[in-house]
């Protein structure tokens, strides 16, 4: 039912239920089973081991016994792959090359936004200081982090600690010393800060290079103790510690998360750049006749592929001491993936895992490493990471399955779990959930999973087919056990558009044959995916929904989530009362806006405390570019009356600090640009403002 308020023009809601009788019940093109035994049989929704980068069989989890196999299974599937490279390619003429007929692809050379991935995200607030986690404990890569009484900010290869005050206590240089040789140079920027029970850990990645101008890419940690009562060295340096190092082309992803004094670091580390040497169109071969390349070619795979194994092993078993670890820890290559390689549908990736903390009682780095081998793909591997485990999402080469894999945490201690495959791509981690012992995962192509861990496996005890038929899943969110979120996209005529329609599942924690299936008309000017952010706030029992357009601003909406779906709360706020838009006879003026909560929901701050919505936005008009506004808007979250616009802190442009907020005391901090503010009074902000002294450069 439509709350009258909210104008039509935006807004429909229409809430259709339906009861679900029987085992199978379709519904809007959505066919909802729940089963508790023989689901493989009836719906056999894991895949085959074809699709499947892995084996599912728990004996995959066991690891190797030894390096040497580990190797010994890497040549292998480096003799599979190459072959498959030199035949490929051995017919090929140089003035037509193309990567279609060159070195195996799959996977991505450039280095991903890990914020880029998560847009579009239902995310779960937490405490006003820490950022806007997914999942609270559980800290996210960023830039800024505060204990509460003091800010720390990467910025470059330097670490500014202030406190809230405006007073800068600490400028601390991550710079290494190098030699003298203008050959050698560094440039590791920092990537991400923790910070718990006085041990900051700072997280950095980026080239470095040797006197003989041998560069690789590193990824470095840097543990320091805090202790503000010494005025001379409030940060001391306990630990420098080189997390990974390896070829520069080979490194295309890294993500971290930190639990307490145990930070997690994933990498994922791509070898394919060895296949470069067999590129048919290198000057030692593209002489040659077919037969004479392919000679050539086999030759130098035999007799360099040991030695291209052995580094791989090297890199991926080398701990954060410089010592080789045992290879226990690394899950075995399966006979799909090098009979995968084989047929040149795919090259082998690792992520590599590290897992350490910092012990005070013995004050040493408690650390262990750990390796997945997965089928190269153009998408990113997905974590789910809580207080007691981790998830890893593997996705196929074509996006057609995802193997999941389990591990359970035990201080710095991984211990692999469970195995599983489900069916589509994983876009997220907003897109998986647990509740109550199961995993709920929802994919690419709208199909909704819950599993169990029995065993050794991940089995499928419930499914929901196709929410939305003939559409892609856009944004994701699980609400306690009650709904299910979600946006979709249509793929008529090849064309991608969103559709303006959200989906409501409500569901047991494992059960869907009980299921019911509400729509939710969205809000109607939304023109791409990439414009709307939903957050869950007040324990779940509200949803905060923004989107952005190009002539009609930023408008932000509050719904109420009810057993029958969501219900809009009074009416919508939009930009327009803070940029009108003016129209004359020959033209119309409006602003243009943007927000970094599209790409960053760190960006986001909800402040349970005062009701406080706080967002950032970039707005300029669009026949005047030099009349712009950067900063924050703020608004009133009132749960009956809905969503009001407060006040806004307006900042300089720059490039500096990501745009994020914190409440402290009631006082709102704000990070844009070169600057950091500090607002009073979060009841009526705009009195009395303070710019810290702290600069960013």
């Amino acid at each position: 039912m439509m709350c009258e308020s909210f104008p039509s023009r935006l807004v429909a809601l229409v809430a259709v239920t339906w009861t679900i009788l029987g085992s199978k019940f379709a519904v809007a093109g959505a066919a909802l089973r729940g089963h508790h035994s023989g689901i493989q049989e009836e719906n056999p929704r894991l895949l085959s081991l074809s699709n499947s980068p892995l084996s599912t069989g728990g004996h995959v989890l066991d690891g190797y016994n030894t390096c040497d196999q580990f190797q010994e299974d890497v040549m292998q599937i480096f003799k599979a792959a190459g072959n498959a490279a030199i035949q490929s390619q051995k017919n090929s003429v140089c003035d037509q090359y193309s990567n279609e007929n060159g070195s195996i692809s799959g996977g991505k050379d450039n280095y991903n936004d890990a914020s880029s991935a998560n847009n579009r995200r239902l995310a779960m607030n937490t405490a006003s200081y820490e950022g806007n986690n997914r999942i609270p404990g559980v800290n996210e890569m960023n830039l800024i982090a505060s204990d509460g009484t003091y800010i720390f900010i990467g910025q470059g290869q330097n670490i500014l600690v202030s406190d809230f005050d405006g007073i800068l206590l600490a400028n601390i240089s991550t710079v290494p010393s190098i030699s003298s040789s203008w050959n050698a140079s560094t440039w590791i920027p920092i990537t991400s800060l923790f910070v718990h029970d006085n041990i900051l850990t700072v997280l950095s990645e980026g080239p470095t290079c040797d006197e003989t101008d041998n560069c690789k890419r590193t990824t470095r940690a840097y543990i320091y103790q805090l202790n503000f009562k010494d005025t001379e060295s409030p940060v001391t340096l306990l630990k420098q510690l080189d997390v990974f190092s390896s070829n520069p082309n080979a490194y295309p992803y890294t993500d971290a998360r930190n639990i307490g004094n145990v930070t997690l670091v994933f990498i994922s580390y791509d070898p394919r750049p060895w296949l470069w040497q067999l590129d048919r169109c290198l000057n030692d071969y593209k002489t040659l006749s077919a037969m004479e390349y392919e000679k050539a070619a086999l030759e130098y795979l035999d007799t360099n592929v040991n030695s291209f194994a052995r580094e791989v092993v090297n890199t991926i078993s080398l701990g954060i001491d410089g010592t080789a670890q045992s290879c226990k820890n690394i899950i075995r290559i399966s006979k799909e993936m090098i009979l995968a390689a084989s047929k040149k549908k795919s090259m082998i990736n690792f992520l590599r895992i590290t897992s350490f903390g910092y012990d005070t009682t013995s004050n040493s780095v408690q650390s262990d490493i750990y390796a997945i081998p997965f089928l190269a793909s153009y998408d990113d591997p997905i974590l789910y990471v809580t207080k007691d485990s981790t998830l890893i999402a593997l996705p196929s080469p074509n996006g057609d399955g995802t193997t999941l894999i389990q591990y359970v945490m035990d201080g710095t201690r991984l211990i692999p779990k469970a195995i599983g495959t489900v069916e589509g791509g994983i876009s997220s981690s907003f897109h998986i959930d647990s509740y109550n012992g199961f995993y709920r995962i929802v994919t690419s192509l709208g199909l909704v999973y819950v599993l169990e861990e029995v065993g050794s496996e991940l089995r499928l005890v419930g499914t929901a087919e196709q929410l939305g038929q003939g559409n892609l899943v856009d944004l994701v969110g699980f609400l306690s056990d009650k709904n299910f979120l979600s946006n979709t996209k249509s793929n008529a005529g090849g064309d991608m558009s969103l559709m303006p329609r959200s989906s409501t599942l409500s569901f047991k924690p494992y059960d869907l044959s009980s299921s019911s299936f509400m729509s939710l008309m969205g809000i109607d000017d939304i023109s791409s995916g990439k414009n709307l952010f939903v957050q869950s706030i007040e324990n779940e029992e509200f949803v905060l929904a923004v989107s952005l357009s190009e002539t009609n601003g930023m408008t932000v909406g509050l719904f109420q989530i009810t057993d029958n779906g969501l219900s809009p709360v009074g009416n919508l706020a939009n930009s327009n009362t803070v940029f009108p838009t003016t129209t004359t006879t020959s033209s119309e003026s409006y602003w243009s806006i943007s927000s970094e909560i599209m790409s960053n929901p760190h960006a986001f701050s909800y402040f349970p405390l005062s009701h406080k919505v706080v967002i950032p936005v970039h707005a300029y008009r669009n026949d005047n570019e030099k009349e712009r506004f950067d900063g924050f808007l703020v608004y009133n979250v009132d749960r009956k009356k809905g969503i009001k616009y407060n006040s806004n802190v307006s900042h300089t442009m720059g490039w500096c600090l990501p745009s994020q907020s914190m409440d402290v005391d009631g006082d709102l901090i704000t990070f844009m640009g070169d600057t950091v503010k500090r607002t009073f009074n979060t009841n009526s902000f705009g009195n009395e403002k303070l710019e810290l002294t702290l600069r960013c450069y």
